[in-house]
């Protein structure tokens, strides 16, 4: 095991943060009294993982989940360009539209995700891009 542990470490590094490339593995939308609450799941390839959590408010809510809704709407659309996805084929902005979406993915696309520890020492993707 010591070997493998060392070949891994060689790989892939001791710290699972920066540049990372990392598959879609699934995701959780929960309602919410106004709107959805959405966790994108990602691990690399030897199952380190990193996660985002987005919030999507829907209909006349104050201006802290507007700003919210618009920082969920701008990384799932970075997910989506990070797919493939032209801005013709996004899909639509509704929180079934994006279910759909995702389901297509889930377990079928690898992107790059920069990945930064949150304030409580989780792996978190701050930004994705397309992977090579």
């Amino acid at each position: 095991m010591a070997d493998l542990n060392a070949t891994i470490d060689a790989e892939y590094g001791t710290d699972f943060t920066g540049n990372q490339k990392i598959n879609f593995t699934g995701y959780d939308m929960r309602d919410k009294e106004n709107g959805v609450w959405l966790l994108l799941q990602f691990a690399n390839d030897v199952g380190e993982r990193a996660s985002v959590s987005l919030n999507i408010f829907i209909g006349d809510v104050p201006d802290g989940h507007k700003k919210a809704t618009q920082i969920s709407m701008r990384k799932l659309g970075e997910l989506f360009r990070a797919f493939g996805l032209s801005e013709a084929d996004m899909p639509g902005k509704t929180p079934a539209d994006i279910k759909t979406a995702l389901e297509a993915y889930v377990g079928n696309v690898a992107v790059m995700g920069a990945i930064i520890k949150d304030d409580r020492g989780y792996n978190t993707v701050s930004k994705f891009s397309k992977a090579g």
